[in-house]
């Protein structure tokens, strides 16, 4: 991917097979050379957290492989980040829909080495790409 660097690695969640994930390589991260991220309203600062996996991702991934999920199960995570969560809900066969604002999640969402693992028709990938709301303040 151009102007960071990524890296893949497997994620391991109890329950189910590791996730195989690809995640930026570090917090240093950014590149936002059309600018959308900073019209967004994300900063430099915090443009690479979506990318990165975060330990209450894996806790909610965890929560969620260790329930009975019913028939037809429909999960939806707002700001997924890197989606370990909606990847488990999707193994297991729930409709998953998957948000986040960051206009680089969903290619990191549907990367995978191998086919059978990407996401399929009843998974839904939403990008939540609103502009920033002016402040009172902005003038």
């Amino acid at each position: 991917m151009p102007g960071y660097h990524t890296k893949e690695g497997r994620i391991a969640i109890p329950g189910v097979a590791d996730l195989v994930i690809r995640s930026l390589r570090d917090r240093q991260q950014f590149s936002d050379p059309e600018g959308r991220a900073e019209r967004l309203g994300i900063s430099s600062a915090s443009w690479p957290i979506f990318g990165l996996p975060w330990p209450s991702g894996r806790q909610l991934a965890a929560r969620l492989a260790a329930r009975a999920l019913r028939p037809g199960e429909r999960i939806l995570e707002i700001g997924c980040g890197l989606a370990l969560a909606s990847l488990v809900g999707h193994r297991r066969g729930a409709a998953v829909t998957a948000s986040d604002r960051h206009p680089l999640a969903a290619a990191f969402l549907i990367f995978s080495p191998t086919p059978s693992a990407r996401p399929h028709a009843a998974t839904q990938i939403i990008l939540c790409a609103l502009p920033r709301k002016k402040r009172f303040t902005d003038r």
